[in-house]
């Protein structure tokens, strides 16, 4: 029975696609279409977002981009796209006998030496 409900859903998602396309298509040839592609493309510009990534974030909850997860291969949606932050350890520098010798402390040899860089 299980095997009749396959190619039923199939057929039914065939026309359901069919009829939003061609519905899709109707909506385009008005005389609005231009403002809603020229509202389009400036919403892409401003967010780098496609208007299929606000459906998936509605769906999903999550923020989605196409074009970050083509680029990287990673998914469509992420809790965040932020760049994780990288905090590096200071760098402490003393000029000594004819060259600069730098630490991972400040001053680790208790000398009297004036730190070069910041």
């Amino acid at each position: 029975m299980e095997e009749n409900r396959e190619p039923q859903f199939r057929s039914r998602m065939v026309k359901g696609l069919l009829f939003g396309t061609v519905l899709m298509a109707l909506g385009a040839c008005g005389t609005n279409s231009f403002l809603v592609l020229s509202g389009s493309m400036a919403n892409f510009i401003q967010t780098d977002k496609l208007p299929t990534d606000y459906v998936a974030e509605w769906a999903s909850g999550k923020e989605c981009r196409s074009l970050v997860a083509m680029k990287d291969g990673g998914p469509l949606c992420r809790k965040s796209f932020d760049a994780p932050r990288v905090y590096e350890k200071p760098i402490y520098c003393y000029r000594t006998l004819g060259r600069i010798t730098c630490y991972d402390e400040p001053d680790p040899y208790r000398t009297t030496l004036q730190r070069v860089r910041q």
